[in-house]
């Protein structure tokens, strides 16, 4: 039996997500509004995996957030992070509309920055660096947008301001 639990800090994900999938799932499925670092401390998982919000942690809690992983993780759990990475341990000069519209307050972290925090906290068993197929994600992630129903597309994304943003 796999029981699934999705955290999370946008109410709008939140909504979303129990308007679109938690009946779907029924007792299987929960997503609720909170701050990682606030999970209760009888939360443990055999699996957790984190999927971009890395990138919104910051440098100065990276080592927070692998304490987290670390306390809720079972002792033969299993960690998958998914995160943008770059190729510095120094700050990029990032787009100014990538930082208000995609990144805000947000780092792209080093694959040394990650290793360092993580260490004695996780073990890496394996890395793997997806750059060249990302192009070809993008676009299938686009004509499935295309093709979803208005009711399975989260609300911002709907309107025509989302749409020049992103096709221009």
């Amino acid at each position: 039996e796999v029981k699934f639990i999705g955290i999370t800090i946008s109410d709008e994900q939140v909504n979303w997500a129990n308007d679109n999938l938690v009946s779907k799932f029924k007792d299987a499925m929960k997503v609720v509004s909170m701050d990682y670092r606030k999970m209760p401390a009888d939360w443990t998982f055999d699996r957790i995996v984190s999927v971009g919000m890395f990138e919104a942690v910051g440098p100065g809690n990276y080592a927070t957030f692998f304490d987290v992983l670390h306390r809720h993780l079972k002792p033969d759990g299993l960690c998958l992070l998914h995160t943008i990475t770059q190729s510095f341990s120094t700050c990029i000069n990032l787009s100014p509309w990538l930082i208000k519209y995609i990144f805000p307050d947000g780092t792209l972290p080093s694959l040394t920055q990650i290793f360092k925090a993580a260490e004695k906290r996780l073990i890496a068993e394996d890395v793997q660096q997806f750059g060249p197929c990302y192009a070809k994600t993008l676009r299938a992630w686009r004509a499935t947008w295309l093709k979803a129903s208005p009711t399975s597309v989260p609300p911002g994304a709907r309107t025509q301001r989302f749409r020049r943003m992103w096709w221009l």
